[in-house]
């Protein structure tokens, strides 16, 4: 993992270098929420069934706050719905200017490129906090590996907390947890590299998130292609990819062009940039380029993606006023209105 970040700042420097020094500079990472050791005796400790700045969910489906978390990173929590309206366009704007690296009120597609690979970074770096901290939660500061039953125990326990102190109405029953560690268990072998029934801290980083190592990113790859594969011929039509069950030859796709937004973004994304061949098909190899989080060419046409829809008027850059108006594109909170384009509330 350690050479693979390696690569990742290496290649975003070599592609960036006209802007990630700077924002590195604006960004001011470091100040993570999730993951903090005191709020982790009372929660599910095992992987998440999100992963922040990944394309998919760990059930196939498409990630619908992938956008969002690329262009907000760590800043996603400042749109939550209990902050107001006026706080929300305050934290956009600052976003703006951060993301501005050459300060002259625009950003140009290098630069939300950029800004994008520093978002992903900046997601991978909380994951990789989180995961410490759960691992020294479970088996203390001076252990380098955790076997099941370690886990398995601390799991029960953190539970029945979270159960006593919301007076045992929770998700957490029974049912809940006889399903979760079927999943669990699965995600355990998969990261077990090694066979031992172990997991070092490298280990259990993939085990909470298999797309921080080739590897593990690989078996998951596998696995999507395995569900959705259904006449065996080891690659996947768009229908395959999109709906994961057999449909009829009957099923017209651009009859969604215009309707179900998930829908159509799998379409879109087959088609454009999953198919790398434009044979209609998607190989294990494209897939794993296409759901791999450091890649550049991932990042560049995520950028262009954004500016195609956000760009209004075509010029090839953002202005603040474009942002605000993609507000719900890029932050999944629809802030603003006609009057605040006359009046400038910013």
């Amino acid at each position: 993992m350690v050479l693979k970040y390696i690569v990742f700042v290496i290649f975003t420097f070599l592609n960036s270098v006209c802007y990630a020094g700077v924002i590195h500079q604006k960004l001011n990472l470091g100040n993570f929420t999730g993951g903090k050791e005191d709020a982790l005796d009372n929660q599910d400790l095992g992987p998440p069934d999100h992963l922040d700045a990944v394309k998919f969910e760990r059930d196939g489906d498409m990630n619908a706050e992938f956008y969002h978390e690329i262009f907000l990173g760590e800043e996603k929590h400042h749109f939550h719905e209990k902050k107001t309206k006026e706080d929300k366009l305050k934290k956009l704007e600052e976003i703006f200017r951060r993301a501005d690296v050459t300060n002259d009120n625009y950003i140009e597609e290098g630069e939300l490129h950029a800004w994008i690979m520093m978002m992903v970074n900046d997601h991978m770096k909380q994951a990789t906090t989180e995961s410490e901290n759960k691992f020294k939660l479970i088996v203390g500061e001076k252990a380098t590996v955790v076997n099941f039953e370690q886990f398995h125990a601390a799991f029960i326990k953190s539970l029945r907390n979270f159960n006593a102190s919301h007076d045992g109405k929770s998700k957490f029953n029974q049912q809940y947890i006889e399903t979760r560690l079927h999943t669990i268990k699965e995600e355990w072998a998969k990261a077990d590299l090694n066979n031992d029934g172990n997991l070092s801290k490298k280990e259990f980083l993939l085990f909470q998130h298999p797309e921080m190592s080739n590897a593990t990113l690989m078996i998951a790859c596998k696995d999507f292609m395995e569900e959705r594969d259904y006449d065996s011929n080891n690659k996947l039509d768009v229908k395959e990819f999109v709906f994961g069950f057999p449909v009829g030859d009957d099923i017209n796709l651009d009859d969604y062009a215009d309707g179900d937004d998930l829908i159509r973004d799998k379409i879109h994304q087959f088609r454009k940039y999953v198919d790398v061949d434009g044979d209609g098909f998607l190989t294990l190899d494209e897939l794993m380029v296409y759901l791999d989080p450091f890649s550049n060419l991932n990042a560049r046409n995520d950028a262009h993606d954004m500016m195609f829809y956000v760009d209004s008027d075509a010029d090839g850059k953002l202005t603040l006023d474009e942002v605000k108006q993609a507000s719900e594109y890029l932050t999944g909170t629809k802030l603003f209105d006609a009057s605040s384009f006359f009046h400038n509330e910013l």
